[in-house]
């Protein structure tokens, strides 16, 4: 993120991630606080009504939530100068799409306590081109992480319970008509939902609540909370061992 517009005191969404590391996030969001800024990162896809009513049905309706498996790949060719695959702009799939991976498993799940991942370079680029990742929690729960540059386009969610469970396709970048299919105790119920500009919804929450100054749903604590799994994933791939989340 470039600090000029928060010292010129105006407002900043910021694409995601905010920051190459959950340290350098908490730090920005201290900078635009000191200066009276409200920084918010920009993650669309929890601003979509098909968004809100899983995280609805998942909190009211399924009970016992112990497994959560999240996937965002797409087939990245062509492109060997792409700003994805430079490892000085903190490229890479965890960074580009395993983020929003990350961001779902703990919307239904909370916060991991420990994580395991192995990532690959399939191009020799010096950045990740494919994740696989376990985000771990001491009541047994375990949530499957997934993101890549190397295989058709796969972007899904699926919250298991012990009543039922909940499954979305589609789940970041959506367009057009969506839905969602989730069972309880035996029923299965499918949901569709108008087309919605989440990147419209997300900018018409941000600007109510820096005008209001009302709380961000995408606020310092999720962003540092997204980033310290971030930075955990790349731990572990790098030593070969789980990283406690602190």
């Amino acid at each position: 993120m470039d600090a000029g517009a928060a010292d010129e005191g105006l407002h900043v969404l910021c694409e995601k991630p905010l920051a190459t590391d959950a340290e350098s996030a908490a730090a920005l969001h201290d900078y635009c606080a000191d200066r009276g800024v409200t920084l918010m990162e920009a993650f669309m896809y929890r601003f979509h009504p098909r968004t809100e009513r899983a995280a609805e049905i998942v909190q009211t309706e399924l009970d016992g939530v112990h497994a959560v498996d999240a996937t965002f790949k797409f087939a990245l060719r062509g492109r060997p100068d792409d700003i994805r695959l430079n490892p000085e702009l903190a490229g890479g799939s965890v960074m580009d799409v395993g983020c929003y991976a990350i961001s779902a498993a703990r919307l239904f799940l909370g916060e991991p306590d420990s994580v395991t991942a192995h990532t690959h370079d399939s191009r020799d680029s010096g950045v990740d081109t494919d994740m696989a990742g376990l985000l771990s929690y001491d009541d047994g729960s375990l949530a499957r992480v997934a993101s890549g540059f190397d295989t058709p386009a796969t972007q899904t969610y699926r919250v298991e319970a012990e009543n039922g469970w909940l499954a979305v396709e589609e789940a970041f970048d959506v367009s057009g008509p969506a839905t969602l299919t989730y069972a309880v105790d035996g029923r299965e119920v499918t949901e569709t939902f108008d087309p919605a500009d989440h990147y419209r919804l997300e900018v018409e929450h941000f600007a109510d609540c820096a005008a209001a100054g009302r709380q961000l749903r995408i606020d310092a604590a999720e962003t540092a909370a997204n980033m310290a799994v971030i930075d955990a994933v790349y731990e572990s791939a790098e030593t070969g061992d789980s990283v406690v989340i602190d």
